[in-house]
């Protein structure tokens, strides 16, 4: 500690070049996309979503560990944060992933989203064949969707109707 310093840490501002904050655009975009319900990091969006941010800290490591100088980041150094941001995030989704049971909850978790999103209280197997997300387009697929939300009472048989059901309201 230094007499009449504060004796906080002031860490060096490095600017994006251009080219890598073009880049980070381009990832922070591919990021977004992906977190959509039917998409493929829908199930870890709390970890995706900070996949942009993460990777930029990343890089600017890896510059600062080269060059302890470094002003500027260029786009090699953005481009091995991705890389780097990219493995964590399918490292998350094998780990998350992995199990038999995981699969079936989130193509559940798929088709509850898309059932809340549509605003309608009764829907059918048709519905989801034809209009659903298309990770659930076959029927073996959708019909193992259903069951979990059938035995967690998210949806219910519609009363005489085969392959109708009706979504129940959260309390």
């Amino acid at each position: 500690m230094e007499e009449g310093k504060l004796n906080v840490l002031e860490p060096p501002v490095i600017q994006l070049h251009a080219d890598a904050r073009a880049l980070f655009f381009e990832y922070w975009d591919h990021i977004e996309l992906n977190l959509a319900p039917e998409h493929e990091l829908a199930l870890i969006k709390d970890v995706a979503a900070k996949a942009s941010e993460n990777a930029s800290r990343i890089a600017c490591r890896l510059a600062v560990f080269e060059d302890p100088n470094v002003t500027q980041l260029t786009d090699d150094y953005m481009r091995r944060g991705i890389a780097i941001s990219n493995w964590h995030l399918s490292e998350a989704r094998r780990l998350l992933l992995g199990s038999d049971v995981y699969p079936k909850l989130q193509r559940a978790q798929v088709l509850h989203n898309w059932l809340q999103t549509r605003g309608q209280e009764r829907f059918s197997c048709r519905d989801i064949h034809q209009k659903g997300p298309s990770s659930l387009c076959q029927r073996a697929t959708y019909k193992e969707a259903l069951a979990p939300l059938m035995d967690h009472h998210w949806i219910a048989p519609a009363p005489g109707k085969p392959s109708r059901f009706i979504l129940r309201k959260a309390s």
